[in-house]
């Protein structure tokens, strides 16, 4: 009998300990509006911070935070307030936009050649608008320069550039000049002597030779032979590969959305990042919608390529007990709490965003802003934007209302709960079957500065504030 029940005991423990051994804790940094945040480095839902490990409205702190007293940038919290004489302002403003500090307005005229003084510069506040300086001409030889307490560029006539000038700046005559002939090299050394820079004509434009001197040459017409993608074609053409199966470099067409291609370069945009060639045509990232076909993540607006080859909506149902148990460790959901035993949580994917992220950014491209002035986008917490006073907002608020109700679906499809709102965005707005916002620009595919501008760029960086 004492035999017996020995062994009933050791089975009994067996059990238990085998028991045990599959009961799950799960771990979150994943809070939801309603729960106390162990760390400040906890997240709360969207329309929400963690402020002092509480999960307030970002509405409301955002307000308190807005032109409070301050000693650093990091009084302000928000990465869409700076600290500026002692107050923290919002930096996100264009042309005629409210403002009352230079620091708040950014450019949105993407720079050309043909760029006045005044857009490469940028708008300044003036009057409480942001808005480009007042510009005034001067002759050759005068002084050109930026008057930072006036507001005034003193800029040389149509038909003259600003050159650094030993320690100053003087307007210089420009000269055209025909193929063949030397371009941009000044007639003579002597600093006392007013030069010239020499532009080439319409149609050619100023290559430089390995001897270093410069002449200019005409682009390759459309349909000639070229070397590569670097060739200089004419206008409204690149040096493309003919076809996947013809290794041929011609100058043609740049390649628009369903276009064939060969290489990213071939496609409108396809320097942006946004654009790339898929499958030998050209598509926006993250830009086929559910049902359509696909062969890898990065071409569905979901960011999921089913096995099927269709995009398709991402599971949320992977269970976790951390998020090192979730793909890319993109977080471990535990039904909002910071912990809890004997259930495991589920993994709260936000790469089902990256589409109306995507769209976020193109929308914001398409008012002209470059990608270094990108440093406001975000996601969670502190990184949240929504300024009714900024036209990047209110312009492209269907955009941002997309990518913040996308994370707000993956916050209530992992269990968490979360009912906030957020002023003047639409957290009900995501679709996997909206149409994606597509890059579409002027001059977008060639957003780079010209040696012509850079000329004046140089100048007037040394000068500016």
């Amino acid at each position: 009998m004492s035999t017996q029940y020995f062994t009933l005991t050791i089975v009994l423990l067996l059990v238990f300990f085998t028991l045990q051994s599959f009961q799950q804790n799960c771990t979150s940094s994943l809070f939801s509006e309603t729960e106390t945040p162990a760390t400040l480095d906890d997240s709360c839902p969207i329309s929400y911070v963690n402020f002092g490990k509480a999960c307030l409205p970002f509405s409301t702190i955002y307000k308190q935070k807005k032109e409070i007293s301050c000693t650093s940038t990091s009084d302000c919290l928000f990465t869409s307030l700076e600290c500026v004489n002692h107050k923290c302002l919002p930096k996100i403003r264009l042309s005629g936009d409210s403002c009352v500090d230079d620091m708040q307005c950014i450019s949105n005229v993407p720079l050309t050649i043909s760029s006045s003084v005044a857009d490469i510069i940028g708008p300044k506040c003036i009057n409480n608008r942001c808005q480009n300086l007042k510009v005034e001409r001067k002759n050759d030889g005068e002084e050109c320069f930026i008057d930072r307490y006036s507001k005034i560029i003193y800029d040389c006539k149509v038909g003259s550039i600003c050159s650094t000038y030993g320690t100053g700046s003087k307007c210089v005559p420009k000269l055209s000049v025909r193929k063949g002939e030397s371009c941009f090299n000044p007639t003579t050394d002597d600093k006392s002597t007013i030069f010239n820079y020499k532009y080439c004509e319409s149609g050619s434009y100023c290559k430089s030779l390995s001897d270093g001197s410069q002449i200019c040459v005409e682009p390759l017409i459309k349909g000639s032979i070229c070397a590569n993608s670097t060739t200089r074609c004419q206008d409204g053409t690149v040096c493309r590969q003919n076809s996947p199966t013809d290794s041929t470099f011609t100058c043609q067409n740049i390649a628009t959305y369903g276009e064939s291609c060969v290489l990213d370069s071939d496609c409108a945009y396809g320097t942006t990042q946004f654009v790339k060639c898929y499958n030998n045509k050209c598509q926006r990232i993250f830009g086929t919608v559910t049902n359509g076909i696909c062969k890898q993540d990065d071409e569905c607006y979901t960011r999921y390529c089913s096995p099927e080859g269709r995009c398709a909506e991402r599971s949320n149902n992977i269970p976790c007990s951390t998020s090192n148990d979730c793909p890319f460790r993109e977080g471990c959901a535990c039904g909002g709490k910071g912990n809890y035993s004997n259930s495991f949580g589920r993994c709260a994917s936000n790469l089902q965003c990256y589409g109306p992220y995507t769209d976020m950014l193109s929308c914001v491209f398409n008012l002209g802003i470059t990608f270094k002035e990108y440093y406001f986008f975000g996601g969670f917490g502190y990184s949240q934007f929504v300024d009714e006073e900024s036209s990047v907002f209110t312009r492209c608020r269907n955009a941002y209302s997309r990518f913040y109700s996308c994370f707000r679906k993956v916050f209530i499809s992992t269990g968490i709960p979360t009912k906030g709102e957020m002023e003047g965005v639409d957290l009900d707005a995501y679709s996997v079957y909206a149409s994606p916002i597509l890059p579409g620009r002027s001059g977008a595919s060639q957003n780079q500065l010209v040696f012509g501008l850079a000329l004046s760029i140089m100048m007037l960086v040394t000068l500016i504030l």
